[in-house]
């Protein structure tokens, strides 16, 4: 008897939830946080390439370059895990969509 009611409340909590209008929003919001993501990767690519540019003007200038290709390769690691952050997110959206 218990089990029986406590099916039917949630079938009915499932029909309920399916109806309501909030549930395309979630897609919404959804959505904009995508674009948050990927504005984010672009803002922060140009970051990093500025700087690495900026680096390779010290390198034309300086008598060790040591410091300085250290810091280049610095910002080229952290490229390349921007890029898997895009193309993680980029996943998370095609799958949730």
């Amino acid at each position: 008897m218990y089990d029986s009611e406590l099916a039917a409340i949630i079938s009915q909590n499932q029909v309920t939830a399916q109806q309501c209008s909030a549930q395309s929003l979630e897609v919404m919001q959804f959505a904009i946080q995508a674009a948050r993501e990927v504005i984010h990767f672009f803002v922060t690519l140009c970051y990093y390439s500025g700087q690495i540019g900026m680096q390779l003007l010290s390198l034309i200038m300086t008598t060790d370059p040591a410091p300085i290709i250290h810091q280049i390769m610095f910002y080229l690691t952290q490229i390349l895990a921007q890029f898997r952050q895009f193309f993680s997110t980029l996943g998370d959206l095609l799958y949730k969509v």
